[in-house]
């Protein structure tokens, strides 16, 4: 279970999440997807994939911050926030993305 304090992101700092991720292959291209955020990267390998989704990762929190829109995001992908006002992050059977569970039945 992944546990966020909310409004702990800071501006102009470094932070840590440590998020689900999945690296898969899907018509020559390697996707790095984070189901509990419905964020993917893509590349030709790996590390591109992974670096792609580290800046689409950075993408969404400065949006969030410069919009201030993280609680509403956050509760429309399955999050809910806990008795001691910390995010936690749905289970991964739980997401609101009905077609990457479908594409992981498949894949199991």
């Amino acid at each position: 279970m992944l546990v966020v304090e909310q409004n702990s992101i800071p501006d102009n700092e470094e932070f840590d999440f440590n998020l689900p991720t999945i690296l898969f292959e899907e018509d020559d291209t390697v996707l790095c997807y984070c189901p509990t955020l419905d964020l993917v990267g893509f590349g030709n390998t790996e590390d591109e994939a992974i670096a792609s989704y580290n800046y689409f990762l950075k993408e969404c929190i400065s949006y969030w911050q410069e919009n201030n829109t993280l609680e509403i995001d956050l509760l429309r992908l399955g999050w809910n926030i806990g008795e001691d006002n910390k995010w936690i992050a749905p289970a991964m059977k739980w997401t609101n993305n009905k077609e990457f569970e479908e594409w992981l039945k498949t894949k199991s």
